[in-house]
Formats: structure tokens, sequence, C-alpha cells
């Protein structure tokens, strides 16, 4: 299984050969490396502006941001158990995303989606399971049962719905935050909150029509990353199964050409495949 090379979307076209998994991970640490400090720099704040202004700042930040490549460190909480792992991480929008899970011994599991299809490789077992990318099938390996498309929002630093202005709900504002609440389709509600000083999405929630409040999430730790105002640190919180997952970012980078290779996972030789379809009860081993 292997990843070919990674460009500046902004360089001209260069060549190289294909690169085992680890060296995948090693690449983004040294050119995501290159987006920001350490620290990251701080967020230069400004206020007196509308909730129209707040919208539109977000567009062009969602504009901005389709695509990244980082390292992180993912960690869970449910009443059962807690862990962590830490991952390199490949994002392309609006649904193709690509998780390498490292482990003691070097790289625990492959996860890649290319939007349609989802293939996910245990190295040590040799085993490659394949499936439609369904919520179903993705939970059955990342947790939360999010859509690609919701995955995929969420590593990029947005709320797992779209937000619409024109269809919005009903807005105020209440101790430096400004709330909107906008529909959210087979769920009833997305909510979401601003910093009217920064501009920036601190929360978001989506509650069922009762008004009850099932998934809610954070972004925190903006720093600036290739000009853009990037959240370091984003929480899910799933009040169902009372799980909640962090992502802490290490390293990131939104200006890497992501190839379309990346999203995909070819079964290497002596490896046995499973059909996720033919599979009633899931006993496949979660990377996380």
């Amino acid at each position: 299984c292997t990843f070919t090379h990674l460009k500046r979307a902004s360089s001209p076209k260069r060549h190289s050969s294909p690169a085992v998994l680890l060296v995948f991970s090693l690449l983004l640490t040294y050119l995501a490396g290159c987006s920001t400090t350490g620290s990251g720099r701080s967020i230069d704040i400004r206020s007196d502006y509308s909730m129209a202004a707040l919208l539109t700042s977000h567009s062009a930040r969602q504009t901005n941001i389709h695509q990244l490549t980082g390292r992180a460190t993912i960690s869970f909480i449910t009443k059962e158990e807690r862990g962590s792992v830490r991952q390199a991480i490949a994002i392309a929008s609006p649904n193709k995303f690509r998780f390498e899970i490292f482990s003691v011994l070097g790289i625990g599991a492959v996860q890649v989606c290319n939007g349609k299809k989802l293939a996910v490789y245990y190295p040590r077992d040799g085993l490659v399971y394949r499936g439609r990318s369904t919520p179903e099938n993705l939970a059955r390996f990342t947790r939360p049962q999010l859509s690609a498309r919701q995955i995929a929002r969420l590593l990029l630093g947005f709320p797992p719905f779209e937000l619409d202005g024109s269809k919005s709900v009903s807005e105020s504002l209440t101790s430096g935050l400004y709330q909107v609440e906008f529909p959210d389709p087979g769920h009833g509600t997305g909510v979401v909150w601003f910093n009217s000083s920064s501009k920036l999405m601190t929360r978001w929630a989506i509650r069922n029509s009762d008004g009850t409040q099932v998934l809610e999430g954070e972004f925190k730790d903006y720093r600036r990353v290739d000009g853009q105002s990037f959240p370091y640190v984003i929480t899910l919180r799933d009040r169902d199964t009372a799980r909640t997952i962090t992502i802490q970012y290490k390293k990131v980078s939104l200006k890497l050409s992501v190839p379309e290779s990346t999203f995909v996972l070819h079964t290497p030789d002596g490896v046995t495949e499973i059909d996720l379809s033919l599979i009633h009860i899931c006993r496949c081993r979660r990377a996380i």
C-alpha cells in the first residue's frame, strides 16, 4: 500500500517516486511544519460586525479551506473506556479522507474513503475491509455515525451541516457570542455560535425536532495556517452514546496538493479482503 507524492498547489509540477506508508507521515511532519510556528500566530481581534458579515467571513474560510494534510492526536472518552492514538490525516473536500493510525510497532491501520467506497487495512492482521462509505460502515471504524462529508467538514474545521444565511431560523447576540439556527435536514436544527469579536466559530450543535441536543462540538486554539484561521483543537460529543472525541492537531498544511491516489487503497499480496456488506453484526476492530 503506497502513497504518491504531495506537492504545493502553487508550485510547478514535480515528479517523485511513490513512498511507503511511513514516508507519508514524514512528509507531513516537514512540509506541514512550514505552515505555522509551533505555537501559531495570534488571531487579529475585530469588533462591530453584523451576522451577515460573520456568515460571509465563514463562507470565505470554507472556500479557502478545502484540503488538509497534517498530524494529530485523537482522544476518546466513553462510559466504558478512554484512550488516544496518533495519526496522519489527509482530507479533500467534500468527502474524501485518508487516516493512518500509528501504533508502537508502526502503522496500525489505514482508513481510506474516496467519497463512495471505504477501505480499511490492518497490516499486522493481514486484513482489508471494503464497502460503501455509508455512515453505518464508517462508524464501525471511526466511532461517530457520520457521513464521509460530515467527517471531512469537521476535520477541516467546520460544523457537519451547511450554513445558509437565507435559511436561518433565528439569530441572537448574548455575552459576545452570536447564535444562529439553521434547518438541518433529517435531524431538526443546526445551531452555531460565533465570537462577535474574532468572527470565528466556537461551538455548534444539532438538535432534534423536540429541542433535544444530540450532537455538539467546539473549535478552539485558532492559529494562522497558510493565511487562514484554523482550529487546532476540535471536539465532538455524542449525547446518545456519551462519547467525546477530541482531535488535537500537531502539524497542519492547507496548501499541499493531495493527489487522487491518496484516497485509493490497493490490497497488498497475501492480504485477505472482507466485504462489509456480508457482515451483519460487525466485529471489526476499531482503530480508536
